[in-house]
């Protein structure tokens, strides 16, 4: 599934949207007194009326709209964009800018209000609110770089996780700006979905664990475990290719030992018999494998830039791996 434009995935957009929203807007506690009588009946013995006295707490949630607006004003956000925010209403609502910073995803919100953009086609829009996406995701990273003393641990920690989200999918923040470091014609996120589909659509014995160590993959590295996220990575390409061998061997009726489909290695060695791999794409997935094997650190590389590489070899591996067995199916009706 190709793209010619980089995106950054509706996860981040979601993730940049809490972070502005958790970095401008307060909530306050109020305890609120509360009393309540109630009767009691167990059987035909009814116990007398009691009262309960309590506390409870109310959220009050505000947004600060004048300080958001300041912000964007001070670092020369288009007026369309400042119209919009201070147009805002309805400040106690907290999904008000939520809401809206998580539709330029989608290109509706550059469609709903007066903009360059509110009568082009929906691809000219979505393309749009990428770019803008990408300067707001920079302008919050930087804004906690040059202010650390400025956000709550709450708030400081949803801005690392939209800042490791945005790793994970190939951007980086370095130098005060964030760069994309990936091809621009391939999107991870719908790589990941790709993948995932193809999960689905093939008919594996245990589409769960895949999936499952799939998204633990993403998760990990979203929250900086590094190692872990690389054996995830490798947990579910050793389970798609354990589990295309499973399927090739049922329907050839080899009747394998089950102990081969455990062992990587005689997992390989066994789709290369089967023609599911010549001799080189085994070898080269082999040494993927057993670099993902050894998840200690190395020299000259940062580990969270290791994790993201590791993943995107293991889904280019994985995805490889499924094509050729759905071409094995269509060649075994």
């Amino acid at each position: 599934m190709l793209y010619f434009l980089d995106m950054i995935s509706r996860k981040s957009a979601r993730l940049l949207a809490e972070a502005y929203d958790s970095a401008f807007s307060t909530i306050t506690i109020e305890t609120q007194r509360t009393s309540s009588k109630y009767k009691h009946i167990t059987g035909i013995v009814a116990i007398p009326d009691t009262e309960y006295d309590g506390t409870e707490e109310i959220e009050h949630y505000q947004l600060r709209k004048d300080e958001l607006y300041e912000f964007f004003y001070d670092k020369d956000y288009e007026t369309w964009f400042l119209n919009i925010i201070e147009n805002l209403s309805n400040l106690t609502n907290r999904s008000i800018l939520k809401s809206y910073l998580m539709d330029i995803h989608t290109g509706k919100l550059l469609g709903h209000f007066r903009n360059p953009h509110d009568h082009s086609p929906e691809v000219e829009r979505i393309q749009a609110g990428q770019a803008l996406l990408r300067r707001l995701a920079q302008d919050i990273i930087k804004l906690d770089e040059d202010q650390p003393a400025r956000f709550s641990n709450k708030t400081k920690e949803k801005i690392n996780i939209l800042k490791s989200q945005l790793e994970f999918e190939g951007y980086i923040y370095r130098n005060k700006h964030l760069y994309s470091v990936e091809s621009a014609v391939i999107d991870p996120q719908a790589e990941q979905s790709y993948l995932e589909s193809l999960v689905d659509s093939l008919g594996l014995s245990d589409p769960v664990t895949i999936k499952h160590h799939i998204q633990l993959a993403e998760e990990d590295y979203g929250n900086s475990r590094w190692s872990n996220s690389i054996g995830n990575s490798r947990h579910f390409l050793e389970a798609i290719l354990a589990q295309v061998l499973e399927r090739v061997s049922t329907k050839l009726a080899r009747n394998l030992n089950p102990t081969i489909y455990k062992n990587a290695t005689a997992t390989r060695n066994h789709l290369e018999r089967e023609e599911l791999l010549t001799q080189d794409e085994k070898e080269t997935i082999g040494r993927i494998y057993g670099l993902l094997s050894n998840t200690g650190g190395h020299a000259y590389i940062a580990e969270k830039d290791q994790a993201r590489l590791m993943w995107h070899l293991a889904l280019t591996c994985s995805q490889f791996a499924l094509l050729r067995y759905e071409g094995f199916v269509r060649a075994h009706p």
